[in-house]
């Protein structure tokens, strides 16, 4: 169920993607995970009486939001205290939430300054002021 403006947004990019002559694999899901998307929505419309798509959804968004912190499994591993992978990993599943309060991040990028204006870590890599308030060597 789609607002109509939705629904034409949506019949456009399904016309484009069906125009186009190689697909984004990234964008591609198998039909194994289509039943599994639908059973998640119907389980959020019903544990709230909800009647629209869009609004199921965000109940899910929600429950992930809640949980953010536990993608932390696909670069951490908890027991050893060691990353499992190289590359980066986002900061929400380092601190279980997307944001901090306004005061909390002025504080923590006042501190991030002074360290970088001292040259205790590098102007291009800031980061690394979350090792220096760990005291854990580089």
């Amino acid at each position: 169920m789609s607002l109509s403006d939705e629904l034409e947004r949506a019949e456009a990019a399904f016309d484009a993607a069906r125009s186009t002559a190689k697909a984004d694999q990234r964008w591609v899901a198998g039909l194994e995970q289509y039943e599994p998307v639908l059973d998640a929505l119907e389980s959020s419309r019903a544990a709230y009486k909800i009647g629209n798509s869009a609004t199921a959804l965000g109940v899910i968004l929600a429950v992930f939001e809640r949980h953010v912190g536990e993608l932390a499994e696909g670069w951490f591993d908890a027991s050893s205290g060691k990353a499992i992978r190289a590359g980066t990993a986002p900061l929400e599943t380092v601190f279980g939430v997307r944001e901090v309060p306004v005061e909390t991040a002025a504080v923590v990028r006042a501190a991030i300054d002074r360290m970088v204006k001292d040259g205790t870590v590098p102007t291009d890599e800031p980061w690394r002021a979350l090792e220096v308030l760990t005291e854990v060597e580089v």
